[in-house]
């Protein structure tokens, strides 16, 4: 399935956990194959199409406890991997 290059952001009900909040956000993004935004108590959570929840919320977890602002299963981007040039 194609990624749109759309965000759409949305708000979290109070009082949900954050693990269900990441499996959420997941299966939505899943439904509407773009990235969805989520605010999660001061931490900005990106979830893809193709992320895992349980990854994702490990995410939050770690800029949770670090502080940062923002939280994705991959932190270095999306999209193919970088592979470094073989020249002969």
């Amino acid at each position: 399935m194609r990624t749109l290059p759309l965000t759409v952001e949305v708000k979290c009900t109070a009082g949900g956990s954050i693990h269900e909040g990441c499996m959420d956000l997941v299966e939505m993004a899943r439904r509407l194959g773009c990235t969805v935004k989520c605010e999660m108590n001061g931490i900005n959570v990106y979830a893809y199409p193709d992320d895992d929840p349980i990854r994702l919320f490990q995410a939050w977890e770690q800029s949770h406890d670090r502080g940062v602002k923002i939280a994705m299963e991959n932190m270095l981007g999306r999209g193919v991997p970088h592979k470094p040039e073989v020249t002969p």
